[in-house]
């Protein structure tokens, strides 16, 4: 009797363990590994919040490049707005960005790329996200530590739309990733976030 109640035990805290790893940031991120090891765009792309992921890509490349900055500063000085919105009325950066995600997915060449560390903020190896440390830093954001087999670390940022959770952006920091995952949320961050 009392290996039956062990057993009972185990297998309730091992499904209880089970239904917690595959549900929140955690399912997505997995989702997302299974895209790339299935070289499998369109489930790649249903992870991502594609608006909120272009926005902060581009605002990424801007923001962290001087000459950049100087453009963005005189644009908006001479009433142009920024060099994001002049960028993005020249070109459709969102549409431009889906497809050569979901090209490098359907290759495999997103993942080669991460893996070999020819790119500095390339968390896309299975592997990798499967194994990343996610904290939530609210009750609808949450970011993800992602280190590549190059030793590269880089960060995944990541909201809660409606019941299922989201890629809004990453980063080589972890700062811009809680801002990229706290973007659109109005809830004070949590200061005792728990790592999951």
């Amino acid at each position: 009797m009392k290996n039956l109640k062990s057993i009972a035990v185990g297998m309730a805290a091992s499904l209880f363990l089970f239904a917690c790893a595959s549900s929140g940031p955690r399912k997505t991120l997995d989702e997302l590994a299974s895209a790339l090891q299935n070289n499998n765009p369109q489930e790649f792309l249903s992870c991502l919040d594609m608006e909120a992921y272009a926005n902060n890509t581009l605002a990424s490349i801007t923001g962290g490049n001087a000459v950049f900055h100087s453009l963005n500063s005189i644009s908006s000085m001479l009433g142009l707005g920024g060099l994001d919105q002049m960028i993005n009325s020249v070109i459709d950066y969102r549409a431009e960005l889906r497809d050569t995600l979901a090209k490098g997915v359907a290759s495999g060449e997103l993942t080669l790329q991460c893996q070999r560390g020819g790119e500095t903020n390339c968390p896309w190896v299975a592997s990798s996200l499967r194994e990343a440390v996610i904290v939530e830093i609210a009750p609808s954001a949450a970011i993800a530590k992602v280190t590549t087999p190059a030793k590269l670390t880089s960060w995944i940022a990541l909201r809660k739309s409606g019941d299922k959770w989201l890629v809004t952006g990453q980063a080589l920091m972890e700062d811009d990733a809680r801002r990229y995952a706290m973007s659109g949320n109005r809830p004070a961050p949590d200061p005792g976030a728990k790592s999951i």
